[in-house]
């Protein structure tokens, strides 16, 4: 799960009805038409489509920000079993489309564990470095980040560090991640199912920018850029210390802090 060269239906990607209503706990999905930021429901085709979002939703800073208390910060054991519930169990899923179709209710639901997958992806090592993802990325999705340029994408994404992988779909995301500032290297323990797929995970809302697109050897390739998320505002640390309180830390994990 959360594989970049399995079918896991997340990250801006259109997915079925039957796994949108599984982990979402829905039964009708039109309710995501009012209630969702991000979703575009097309009942005929029995798709949803996620969007990318120009800006953090208010759902998402409600339930899945702020500094984690002593109580809420565990051990270094804790911390790798909260990635491997992750990479092994269907949270993956979950968290995923809670945060891809911005729904509160399940946002609320799993705000605990995706405070705390952001927190283990902030202070555990990272990867900086370009990465693939292959998905079904619809005509929908692609044209909202053309659109945006600049971009959030709301679901953790999982991508692999091997351009060599039987990629899944009709895209594949070249993400160059030189300059991401929240990525986690999966290393065999924290990834014992799927290490064989080199898998970085990259943190939820993490900012994008479309960069160019074309077709090669049948599929779409999407060049996409992260963006570094901790510019100074006028040589304060106000940014710096939104992007550490977002994901819990108190510390500045593997940041490279300047002043505009």
């Amino acid at each position: 799960m959360g594989s970049a060269a399995s079918a896991s239906p997340v990250v801006a990607e259109s997915a079925v009805f039957h796994y949108v209503q599984e982990h979402l706990e829905l039964q009708d999905l039109t309710v995501l038409n009012t209630q969702s930021t991000t979703a575009v429901v097309d009942e005929d085709a029995g798709i949803v489509h996620f969007k990318v979002l120009p800006a953090k939703s208010g759902s998402y800073t409600k339930y899945c920000t702020g500094w984690l208390t002593d109580d809420q910060i565990r051990s270094h054991a804790h911390m790798v079993r909260v990635v491997q519930d992750y990479t092994s169990t269907k949270i993956c899923y979950q968290a995923n489309f809670a945060l891809g179709l911005d729904y509160a209710p399940m946002l609320e639901q799993h705000a605990m564990y995706i405070r705390h997958l952001k927190y283990c992806i902030g202070k555990m090592p990272g990867y900086k470095g370009p990465l693939w993802r292959g998905m079904v990325l619809s005509n929908i999705e692609l044209n909202e980040m053309k659109a945006l340029k600049q971009f959030y994408v709301p679901s953790f994404t999982s991508a692999t560090k091997n351009k060599n992988k039987p990629f899944p779909g009709n895209a594949v995301l070249a993400l160059d991640c030189s300059d991401a500032t929240w990525t986690l290297e999966m290393t065999q323990e924290l990834s014992p199912v799927y290490f064989n797929e080199e898998e970085v995970l990259i943190s939820c809302y993490t900012l994008f920018e479309y960069v160019s697109d074309a077709e090669e050897n049948g599929k779409r390739i999407i060049n996409l850029k992260a963006l570094p998320q901790l510019k100074l505002d006028k040589g304060t640390w106000s940014v710096c210390s939104i992007q550490c309180h977002e994901h819990g830390v108190s510390t500045q994990p593997r940041m490279s802090l300047y002043s505009l």
